[in-house]
């Protein structure tokens, strides 16, 4: 007898998964046709195994497949080799290198995902959220971003089935972070209740002397500043020795502040800032042109910028102009310093 309407409609359905394709193929030597039965339900499959027929630049190893596509290994070595030089040129031509984690780091902070739930059966009883308490979900982090990361995930699920479709459905998602990086997440639905979640940040210190496996960014070890200097000189008194001590002015320190009370952690930033900050006391213009007083004051920095790169990348600025304002005479002097960080430095 001869073939089936249903033969015929499984032989007319086998071929080479290129054409087919590679629907349900497998990245062996052979693939997993799926052709669907006329007498069976339209969502009922039956495989069909079928030997793959390779090229002769290809071999029967893994292939990858796009938009039906077959790519052989000449293409794919093509395409990675352009893709890798891409890379090579967006990327830095030196590697940074991971700092290493010393004995000072056994203070450092941890990272904790807490979260609280409440129903809509419990508020429509007069449950406040503010009244639960927080509850640790997970392990600690000692990475600031995968600790947000996971408060972001947590804010999306719920052990609730209601509340879990509700959320992905759709609710009302507010993030934020504190001035610590620290994220904050309100998930609120308008018939399932809401969900809170937030980072919470702990500092383990010396004492508990646990050594932190820290994968993420850490803050310098050293730290800049700009300090101010003022000194007011006056002329020696009469009585004063002139043939032992000179002409010298009589020096008295009025101040020795750190200006703004800040700190840096790159040089460059504090080197830039004390220029500025020099040349607010330190520039003289006769002219009474803005704009020409404007662009001397440019040029002034320019100078000094110029001249601190003359020093090398590890120069610090440090200058000291004379100034006299009704008839007393000052001297002072802005530079920056240096110092070490003290304290937990996984904050980034």
């Amino acid at each position: 007898s001869g073939p089936t309407g249903r033969d015929l409609a499984s032989r007319s359905n086998v071929g080479s998964p290129a054409r087919n394709g590679g629907f349900g193929s497998s990245f062996d030597g052979s693939s997993s046709l799926w052709t669907r039965e006329r007498n069976s339900s339209p969502f009922v499959y039956t495989p069909i195994t079928t030997e793959t027929k390779f090229h002769a630049d290809e071999t029967p190893g893994d292939r990858s497949t796009t938009a039906g596509k077959t790519m052989n290994d000449a293409a794919f070595r093509h395409y990675h080799s352009a893709l890798t030089e891409l890379h090579a040129e967006n990327s830095d031509s030196e590697g940074e290198l991971e700092e290493e984690v010393t004995d000072e780091d056994l203070c450092h902070f941890t990272y904790s995902v807490q979260r609280r739930e409440v129903s809509k059966e419990e508020l429509d009883e007069g449950v406040e959220l503010d009244e639960l308490q927080w509850v640790d979900c997970g392990h600690t982090f000692t990475n600031l971003h995968k600790a947000n990361a996971e408060a972001n995930r947590q804010s999306a699920i719920s052990n609730n089935p209601d509340t879990l479709a509700a959320l992905i459905d759709g609710g009302s998602l507010v993030r934020e972070r504190d001035g610590n990086g620290l994220v904050l997440a309100t998930h609120s639905t308008k018939d399932a209740g809401m969900i809170e979640v937030r980072v919470e940040r702990r500092l383990r210190t010396f004492k508990r002397g646990v050594r932190p496996n820290i994968d993420g960014g850490l803050v310098s070890r050293v730290v800049y500043s700009v300090r101010e200097r003022t000194v007011r000189l006056e002329s020696q008194d009469g009585d004063v020795d002139q043939e032992l001590f000179g002409e010298e002015p009589r020096r008295t320190l009025l101040a020795d502040v750190q200006v703004e009370e800040a700190t840096y952690s790159m040089l460059e930033l504090a080197n830039d800032f004390a220029i500025k900050h020099f040349v607010k006391k330190a520039f003289r213009s006769s002219s009474r042109n803005l704009d020409q007083r404007s662009l001397e004051e440019a040029q002034m920095r320019e100078q000094l910028m110029q001249a601190l790169h003359e020093d090398g990348e590890d120069g610090m600025f440090k200058r000291m102009v004379e100034i006299e304002r009704g008839g007393e005479k000052t001297e002072v002097e802005v530079s920056v310093t240096k110092g070490p960080f003290r304290g937990a430095r996984n904050m980034l």
